[in-house]
């Protein structure tokens, strides 16, 4: 998944997790 290149509103912490459950997500559909 691509990550928004503007700043987000939540913090950086949040945005990592946020993108990891995507990738973890997508994962899971690819696999």
């Amino acid at each position: 998944m691509t990550q928004p290149a503007k700043p987000h509103r939540f913090s950086p912490l949040a945005v990592e997790a946020m993108t990891d459950a995507q990738k973890r997500a997508a994962e899971q559909i690819l696999a």
